[in-house]
């Protein structure tokens, strides 16, 4: 699939908006036995229709995140979620595993702080190819932007749901130090919920990344619609109000050298 490359800005314009994450197997249900393979084959299925309900719902970027499965199933998996995102020209990436992304032609991976360094992953994926950073904080926003990555997601901001985390939420203060400190896009993670979304869209991010707000959602279609459109309002609300200051500052310039 690959991203369509017109220049950097082409590919920064793809990276907005709602991010969702695909939800982790149940603990405990894979072990070897009878109707293993069933199992699995139902939750594959259902995680797949419920990407596609959230694609239909807005969502711009869907990562495949699974711990502790095995490499062929992952490809299934993927080869799936790729498809559904290709439909709706969303962006598909793979959680930490570049050959897996190599495999599908992903449109990239996302890197976790202790997986392969994002330099080393770019010479595995190539020019082409997104590469996204977790990050806790704002220096190693700069950081990842000085390796090469192309996005950074700062998290968790709240206290995460979905994901078991040790480390305590970073909060809207260091989103705002975060943004003051890249120029890459910037998404955040963890406790994101609707009543959330106007905060984090006013303090810079430019996309959420969620995992049980939607994939848990009983109506993951509305769920991400209701996210989606909640972070665009806000966005497009606090771009009009900065234009508006700067044509304001702008008046006032010229009338003040009229005079």
């Amino acid at each position: 699939m690959g991203v369509p490359r017109g220049g950097e800005s082409s590919v920064r314009d793809r990276l907005t908006g709602l991010y969702v994450i695909t939800d982790a197997l149940p603990r405990g249900q894979w072990s070897a036995g009878t109707g293993e393979q069933e199992c699995w084959e139902e939750w594959a299925s259902c995680t797949v229709a419920k990407v596609r309900k959230a694609l239909a719902g807005g969502a711009a970027l869907v990562q495949m995140r699974l711990k502790d499965v095995c490499a062929a199933r992952q490809l299934e998996l993927g080869g799936a979620l790729r498809a559904a995102c290709g439909e709706r020209d969303a962006l598909f990436l793979v959680n930490d595993r570049c050959d897996l992304a190599a495999a599908l032609d992903a449109d990239g991976v996302h890197l976790g702080l202790d997986d392969l360094p994002i330099r080393a992953a770019r010479q595995l994926l190539g020019k082409g190819k997104v590469i996204g950073a977790t990050i806790r904080h704002r220096d190693q926003a700069q950081a990842a932007e000085a390796a090469g990555a192309d996005y950074v997601c700062l998290g968790p901001l709240f206290r995460a749901i979905a994901k078991a985390v040790d480390h305590p939420p970073v909060g809207l203060a260091e989103l705002v130090a975060t943004r003051a400190a890249t120029t890459l896009p910037l998404f955040v993670i963890g406790g994101i919920g609707l009543d959330s979304v106007a905060q984090i869209a006013a303090s810079g991010a430019d996309g959420i990344a969620v995992i049980s707000a939607v994939m848990r959602a009983s109506d993951p279609e509305l769920a991400a619609r209701d996210l989606s459109a909640a972070f665009e309002i806000t966005v497009s609300s606090t771009e009009a109000e900065r234009e508006g200051r700067w044509r304001g500052t702008t008046t006032k310039r010229i009338n003040g050298a009229i005079r």
